[in-house]
């Protein structure tokens, strides 16, 4: 219950609109959630994520966003960013978790935002704590 508390007071604010989030030239195209029902879904009760693709958590302030994969259908790496867009903590090929009890996900760190993207996809763009991040939006894209 707290942790619904924290994520009701802490999101549900304008996230611009945001489409890829970049390292270096490698893009993935993201899905954004900022409001809190958004993010209490997640990726829940879906088939699966396309390579190169993604869902980015956005939180209005820093906060140590405790991740878990109830009702997934897949495996996720798991990528927390700090405010300036710096990766500050990954847990790579989280298994879904059909069932109370899941395992919970803690950064142990401070974030502002968290990636969700394939398993795998981690290791195959040679991501690691401290890699910088950029966000894309149709006008940053010269769109």
């Amino acid at each position: 219950m707290f942790w619904m508390i924290l994520m009701a007071a802490l999101a549900g604010f304008q996230t611009g609109d945001i489409q890829r989030v970049c390292f270096e030239d490698r893009c993935i195209k993201v899905e954004v959630v900022s409001r809190v029902e958004e993010q209490l879904r997640g990726l829940m009760f879906r088939d699966g994520l396309a390579e190169g693709t993604g869902m980015l958590f956005v939180y209005e302030r820093d906060i140590r966003p405790v991740m878990y994969m109830k009702n997934m259908r897949f495996s996720l790496d798991l990528i927390w960013l700090d405010v300036s867009k710096t990766i500050v903590a990954v847990k790579k090929n989280v298994p879904a978790c059909a069932g109370e009890p899941c395992p919970r996900y803690d950064p142990g760190r401070w974030a502002r935002y968290v990636l969700e993207i394939p398993a795998g996809t981690v290791d195959r763009l040679r991501l690691k704590k401290g890699t910088q991040a950029r966000f894309e939006t149709e006008e940053t894209r010269g769109g």
